[in-house]
């Protein structure tokens, strides 16, 4: 059992994911202020964009009970137009050895501009630059076995050279307690 995880497809209580981090750390792209909050209580204490606290707030409302997630046809793109430059929606693809990978269904134009490529029908696998497809995967794979919210936070460089904070929610969409899409909204400053 996933600490953290009541293994019935509930959100369960909040925990730091601190080992999750360490590994994140390792990766050339990914900076050493990396911080990951899991669970509703720790990630509405630490969200700090207003923007993000409005999607979470959504994705909440669209929870079919307390704790459980939501289904994927539950969420339209649509529905908070302001966040769509920023968001990128995958769907979990078991591959032939049994390792999922995360195929984007919607990936926002700021994205495709932040990290040079546009990555809309592409796997995660595909993205070009190694290091941010290991960082994006090994996120994705944590969202995957939580079955709950995570924010990330930190530095990192874009495509541009631009060394940037980011801060984002990952959210996971699913049915009977199995992940089936995942849903990241960023926003993002420049640092000086």
């Amino acid at each position: 059992m996933v600490p953290g995880n009541a293994g019935d497809g509930t959100l369960g209580s909040s925990f730091e994911a601190s080992s999750i981090a360490g590994e994140l750390d390792e990766l050339p792209s990914a900076n050493a202020d990396m911080q990951l909050l899991v669970g509703e209580d720790s990630m509405r204490a630490g969200i700090r964009s207003a923007q993000l606290r409005e999607m979470f707030d959504h994705y909440i409302s669209l929870r079919p009970e307390k704790g459980k997630m939501p289904p994927r046809d539950s969420f339209s793109p649509a529905a908070l137009p302001r966040h769509l430059p920023n968001i990128f929606l995958v769907e979990v693809e078991p591959q032939e050895d049994g390792v999922p990978d995360y195929r984007y269904r919607v990936f926002g134009t700021a994205l495709s501009v932040l990290f040079g490529a546009e990555m809309t029908g592409k796997l995660v696998s595909e993205f070009t630059d190694h290091n941010r497809a290991e960082r994006s995967r090994r996120i994705l794979d944590h969202v995957a076995l939580l079955r709950r919210p995570v924010r990330t936070a930190g530095n990192f460089v874009s495509k541009n050279g631009m060394s940037v904070f980011g801060e984002s929610i990952v959210l996971p969409f699913g049915e009977e307690g199995r992940v089936t899409h995942i849903l990241a909204d960023l926003d993002y400053d420049q640092v000086d």
